[in-house]
């Protein structure tokens, strides 16, 4: 009876390990989706140049580069989760002050 118990809340224990984990990943993807579409938009509106633009997308995949270094062993500890969103909430401070700073593309005139 004991090793059922047992076996039964090993089993229950692994679910929810690797359910939160799983979980944290998709909190990852989302983040760089919105980040990756406040970069468009900022495009879209003229509020980015060219290099910023650039400069912005090239973070972006210096992030992905990480997280795939960091997942690369199979095991995305917390520690890995927490160094992924602290590049996430630097990029996301990095595209705030590029579009709202006082630079803009050049509007075409007619």
């Amino acid at each position: 009876m004991k090793k059922i118990v047992l076996s039964i809340v090993s089993v229950v224990s692994v679910l929810i390990v690797s359910e939160s984990t799983l979980a944290a990943g998709e909190s990852i993807n989302i983040r760089l989706k919105n980040q990756a579409s406040q970069i468009q938009k900022g495009c879209n509106r003229g509020q980015l140049t060219k290099g910023e633009k650039k400069t912005l997308n090239n973070e972006q995949e210096r992030i992905k580069a990480l997280i795939k270094s960091l997942s690369s062993d199979q095991d995305f500890s917390p520690e890995d989760q927490k160094k992924v969103h602290s590049a996430l909430n630097l990029a996301g401070v990095h595209i705030f002050r590029q579009r709202y700073n006082k630079k803009s593309k050049p509007q075409k005139t007619k």
